[in-house]
């Protein structure tokens, strides 16, 4: 699985570094090799993220989902793939010097970080105990629904509408095999930035829209 493939990346790169110095020949500069100041911060990164997943105390496939949004996002942020870094990776393993100066500037970069100190903006909020599709079927079914078709609210004022409005309407979840925490923490995580609140936006207007047709 995909995840198997991104977090495999920062448990082989100590590995990769221990067995790189033994007089490996020198490869040749592959095409899209990513500069050494990003691919360091993408190994810090990726470092950051893998750390946060193993404190993560909620369901495995919850951590697959979020592990890869979460690489896949670092990839783009970059503006390059898994492909590419697997070929700079493998590069720089080929040199042991430049491979040790990159290890040190993550452990350094690591060691001025609070354990809790995610860089990449990422806390305890942005693992989703519940599935997008539980969130997006109960926010679609409520009047609040509406707020999501109004490109003008922010993703703020959608959060704060909803949170109260739910709030005011607590017994809602009388019948749901979770409580308004979980739900709240759900949001947070699915709409974590720009890009899933759009995402997360048009897929309950699109829902709600089926529900009034019927």
């Amino acid at each position: 699985m995909a995840f198997n493939k991104y977090i495999a990346i920062s448990l082989i790169f100590c590995t990769t570094l221990l067995f790189s110095c033994g007089g490996k020949t020198v490869e040749e500069q592959p095409e899209n090799l990513i500069q050494k100041e990003i691919f360091t911060e993408m190994i810090l990164q990726l470092q950051l993220i893998e750390a946060h997943l193993n404190e993560a105390r909620v369901d495995q496939s919850v951590i697959r989902d979020s592990a890869n949004n979460f690489f896949q996002e670092i990839f783009e942020k970059h503006g390059t793939s898994f492909e590419y870094f697997n070929n700079t990776m493998n590069y720089y393993a080929s040199q042991p010097e430049e491979l040790q100066g990159i290890y040190d500037a993550v452990l350094e970069s690591l060691s001025e970080m609070e354990v809790a100190l995610v860089d990449v903006k990422m806390d305890q909020d942005a693992i989703s105990p519940l599935g997008k599709k539980q969130v997006v079927d109960v926010i679609s079914q409520l009047p609040i629904a509406r707020i999501f078709k109004e490109s003008s609210y922010s993703s703020d004022q959608t959060k704060d509408s909803l949170f109260k409005y739910i709030a005011a309407n607590i017994s809602l979840f009388d019948s749901l095999p979770y409580n308004i925490e979980s739900f709240q923490k759900s949001y947070i995580g699915l709409t974590f930035n720009q890009k899933r609140y759009l995402s997360f936006r048009e897929e309950v207007s699109l829902m709600s829209d089926s529900i009034e047709k019927n």
